[in-house]
């Protein structure tokens, strides 16, 4: 095809010729070379996080450390503190809208931290089976839920057609 295509280009114009061949030379070669250096350091950036990430819940005794876990909590409420971009209104009282997001922030955290130490209850006490069959029931619960909300759509849907 791109042979056609340059055969029918070199009875046209020679200027469109060369303009269309170094196009696609310079992208292929563009977009190689940005993928392969996306490719390496998004590959790298997420197999190190992974893996520090499995490396904390594996190595670690069943009991973490009181003064590591304190420390790990604490970064995460600040990172959740300094993520949040919104800023307060002007009439909006500064101290009370810090305290609300900081608030905020260390329910978030702790959510985090509970859902680890669940991830770390899994991979020590259950097999793979159990693991399967909970993931299961979650599938049955979202499908349920889906249904329910589809019926209750229909239904007022129809209703609707009344008027």
């Amino acid at each position: 095809m791109i042979i056609n295509l340059y055969k029918w280009l070199k009875n046209k114009n020679e200027a469109i010729e060369v303009g269309f061949i170094w196009w696609i030379v310079f992208g292929l070669i563009v977009v190689l070379a940005w993928g392969l250096i996306f490719g390496l350091v998004w590959g790298l950036v997420k197999g190190f996080f992974i893996n520090l990430g499995v490396n904390i819940i594996t190595t670690y005794p069943q009991t973490l450390p009181i003064w590591i876990a304190i420390i790990i909590f604490i970064i995460i409420v600040e990172l959740l503190f300094l993520l949040d971009t919104s800023k307060p209104k002007k009439k909006e009282n500064k101290m009370l809208f810090t305290c609300k997001h900081k608030v905020e922030a260390t329910f978030e955290a702790l959510v985090i931290l509970v859902n680890l130490n669940n991830i770390r209850y899994l991979v020590f006490t259950f097999n793979f089976h159990s693991i399967i069959k909970y993931l299961g029931y979650g599938g049955i619960g979202i499908i349920s839920i889906a249904c329910i909300i589809g019926i209750i759509y229909v239904y007022i849907w129809i209703n609707s057609l009344k008027y």
